[in-house]
């Protein structure tokens, strides 16, 4: 019987709302953000969003090619970067999981239901441990990297709009998809 796995499970199961629901709300609010501030500069609203003096929605009228891959080497560049919250939010997470983790069994008596069982404590804080350093980074790793891959073709849509495709450079850049990996 391979308890170590099912420890993992009763670990994630418990505490589901931080290592699961936590980075894809965050990454779906991170992607929201980037809809509206995108929708706002693309529709060319006065005061939108400006960069060096030149407004989003005319981007069509002064982009060269050489500015155009610029532009799109920037994305691929920088696109994992907006997803720092969610590594943020991650971080804060693990860290109340960690400081209350062998506390919580003690003040809910459910220690006591646990030693009932065939398990050993060193099983029990190593599942502890392999869920905070393991499985709980991986979590917040594919949240975090499909919300940046979400936020990089949001971009590429928008520029698009405003009437420069970027779409061929972004996809071509072996960047694009290493990225998330680095």
């Amino acid at each position: 019987m391979n308890t170590f796995k099912w420890l993992l499970k009763r670990e994630f199961w418990e505490h589901k709302g931080g290592f699961l629901w936590l980075p894809i709300i965050v990454g779906a609010l991170m992607i929201t953000l980037t809809v509206i501030s995108l929708g706002i500069a693309v529709s060319g609203v006065k005061g939108g969003m400006e960069i060096n003096g030149v407004a989003v929605s005319s981007f069509a009228d002064i982009v060269t090619p050489e500015k155009r891959a610029a532009f799109a080497s920037t994305i691929v560049a920088n696109y994992t970067k907006l997803t720092m919250p969610i590594m943020i939010a991650f971080g804060i997470c693990v860290f109340f999981f960690c400081l209350g983790a062998l506390h919580d069994e003690r003040k809910d008596r459910s220690v006591l239901f646990w030693k009932s069982l065939p398990v050993s404590d060193t099983e029990t804080v190593l599942s502890k441990v392999a869920m905070a350093i393991g499985v709980a980074p991986l979590i917040a790793l594919a949240a975090a990297s499909v919300t940046a891959i979400i936020t990089a073709l949001l971009i590429c849509a928008a520029a698009a709009i405003a009437g420069v495709n970027i779409f061929a450079e972004v996809l071509s850049d072996p960047a694009t998809y290493l990225a998330p990996l680095q």
